[in-house]
C-alpha cells in the first residue's frame, strides 16, 4: 500500500459557501441550497460505488459562520455520517500530512489556499510544527475587501505582518514550499498557491497569489527551489 492514496473517482461542486461570511457572518442561502443538493448527489455516488466508509469534513466557512452548525446538521442528515468541523491548525496539519505522504523528505512551508482561509505550517521531514490559519481565502478576501483589489492588498499585507511561519521562512537559507492538491508557483520563500476554479473568484485567487508574493518582496529569491531535496528537477527559473 502506497503512502500517497490513488484517486479512483473525483468530482467536485463549487458552491461558494464562504462567499459572504466575512461581511454578513452567514452562509449565503443560495450557496447552502447548492451545497446540500451536491451532497445528495455525492451520497448517491457513494452508494452506487459501494463505498465502505465515508469521512466528511468542513472547513473555514462552516467554522466561521454563525449558521454553520445549522448547515452541518442538515448535511449530516443527508450524508448519514458525522461531519468534523476542522479547526484552522488541524486543517493546516492535515494539509501538511498530505505533503508528507506524497513527497520524500519535505522541508519547508506548506500552504493551503482555499475559498475561506489560508493555512500555513512548517514541515521538516515527518516533523510538523504548529500551523496557523489566516482569513485570506479567495472568497473571504473578495468579501472583506468589497471587491477592491487595492483594499485586498492592504488586508493581506496587514495579516502577514509578524506571521511566525513567514518569519521563519525568511530566516531559512533555502526554504521551499509545497501546495497540497493545488497548483504551485514560486518567486519568493513564502510562495502562494492557487486552485484553478472556473468562477468569479478566479481573479481574486490570482490576485491573492500576486499580493502574497508582493507582500514578501523583501524575501525575494531569484530561483525556485525544489519541493524536496531529493527532487532537483522541480527547481528552475520562476
Amino acid at each position: 500500500m502506497a503512502r500517497s492514496l490513488v484517486t479512483l473517482f473525483n468530482e467536485k461542486a463549487l458552491c461558494g459557501l464562504g462567499r459572504e461570511v466575512q461581511s454578513t457572518g452567514l452562509l449565503a442561502p443560495d450557496a447552502v441550497a447548492k451545497a446540500l443538493t451536491s451532497l445528495r448527489r455525492f451520497r448517491a455516488l457513494c452508494r452506487i460505488q459501494k463505498v465502505g466508509r465515508v469521512y466528511a469534513i468542513a472547513t473555514a466557512a462552516c467554522r466561521d459562520a454563525s449558521n454553520g452548525a445549522d448547515f452541518i446538521a442538515k448535511a449530516e442528515r443527508i450524508c448519514g455520517v458525522p461531519i468534523e468541523i476542522l479547526s484552522g491548525p488541524r486543517e493546516a496539519k492535515l494539509s501538511a500530512l498530505g505533503v508528507v505522504s506524497g513527497i520524500h523528505n519535505p522541508d519547508g512551508i506548506v500552504g493551503d489556499l482555499g475559498g475561506g482561509s489560508l493555512e500555513l505550517i512548517d514541515v521538516h521531514g515527518s516533523r510538523l510544527r504548529s500551523g496557523v490559519t489566516l482569513p485570506l481565502g479567495s472568497l473571504a478576501l473578495q468579501d472583506s475587501s468589497h471587491k477592491s483589489l487595492k483594499r485586498a492588498e492592504r488586508i493581506v499585507r496587514n495579516d502577514l505582518v509578524g506571521n511566525a511561519q513567514l518569519k521563519a521562512a525568511a530566516a531559512a537559507p533555502s526554504t521551499p514550499s509545497a501546495a497540497p492538491g493545488v497548483r504551485w508557483r514560486a518567486s519568493t520563500s513564502c510562495r502562494a498557491v492557487t486552485r484553478c476554479v472556473s468562477c468569479t473568484a478566479t481573479r481574486y485567487r490570482r490576485r491573492t497569489r500576486w499580493i502574497l508574493r508582493s507582500a514578501c518582496a523583501g524575501w525575494h529569491r531569484p530561483t525556485c527551489w525544489p519541493i524536496s531535496k531529493s527532487s532537483p528537477t522541480r527547481g528552475g527559473r520562476c
